[in-house]
This record gives C-alpha cells, structure tokens and sequence, in this order.
C-alpha cells in the first residue's frame, strides 16, 4: 500500500503551530549551552531564546508556513512530504542565523583581531574583509545550531499537522479487475 499525506482536522494544525516553536527554541537553546558548563549563564540566555526566537518563529510561521501549508492542502505538493519539510526548516534556521550574524556585527565600529603582526583594528567591522571574516566564523558557529532548532520545530509540526494515509496502488494497464 501506498501512503499520501493530508492536513489534520484545524485544531491539530493549531496546536502543531503552538506546540513547534517551543520545540525548536529549546532544542536551538540546548545546543547553544551544551555542555553546561555555566548553569547561571546558560539560564541567562533563556528568556532572549524563547522571547526573540518566538517573535522570529510567529514571523516565519505566518511568512512560510502557512503559504507553505495552504498551498499544499489545494495542490498536494508530491514535493512537500517530511523530509523536505524538515530540509526547510533546517534552510530557515541557517538563514536565520546568518541574520542573526549580521544583526550582531552591524553597529559595530570596530572588531579587535590578532594578527601575525599583533593586534589589528578593523573600522567597521562587518563591511571590511576581516568583518565579513568574523561574520562567517559566528556563522559557521552557529549555523548547525539554529539548522538543528529549525528542523525539530519542523518536525513538530510535520508529526501534529499531518497525517499519513493509506491508499490502494494504482492500477496498471489502464484497466481494474
């Protein structure tokens, strides 16, 4: 037998989108304190995670999910099954994470590097070379963590909105017996 997949009656949906972000940001907030080393610095950062992240995550539902999920109930995407939901949502939090990198570097002045010559200071750290250098160490830091957070909020999602169903295989020949 063959499965195809079909949205949850509204309420699933609903509690898919309530429960998926909380999911996420504390995966995303388990990965960014593992190992804990500094219980009381990881608990400081838990409320920024949850508050941001959870303005971040209602934006990306309401930008990408449901487009995503209406689309899918009047079309029926062969394209969108679990597995691409999840590479979407691990997509999303890498871009995500690449804002967030940005957002960091983008009023600094100046970014303090050691160099083979001593210390070097860079003006405007993100927009010079050695900024973007910065950039894409913060991004390549982070990057899988945010990527981990996006794909189990997808996955939540995917596991409470939509169902798996079965359905009889598809005749051959053009003829049914």
């Amino acid at each position: 037998m063959a499965k195809s997949l079909a949205l949850r009656p509204l309420p699933f949906v609903a509690a898919a989108y309530v429960l998926a972000p909380p999911a996420g940001l504390a995966t995303l907030w388990l990965a960014m304190t593992f190992p804990f080393r500094d219980l009381d610095a990881a608990m400081s950062i838990l409320p920024d995670v949850f508050n941001v992240g959870g303005a971040a995550c209602l934006i990306i539902e309401l930008v990408v999910v449901t487009p995503l999920l209406l689309g899918y109930r009047t079309r029926r995407w062969r394209w969108l099954n679990g597995w691409t939901g999840v590479a979407l949502g691990a997509a999303i939090g890498v871009l995500a994470s690449a804002a967030t990198a940005v957002e960091a570097l983008r009023n600094l002045t100046g970014v303090y590097l050691s160099g083979a010559g001593g210390q070097v200071y860079v003006v405007n750290g993100v927009w010079t070379q050695a900024g973007w250098g910065l950039w894409l160490g913060q991004l390549v830091s982070f990057a899988p963590k945010f990527a981990l957070g996006g794909a189990v909020a997808a996955l939540v999602l995917r596991l409470v909105a939509v169902r798996s169903m079965s359905r009889p295989p598809q005749a051959v020949g053009g003829s049914a017996p």
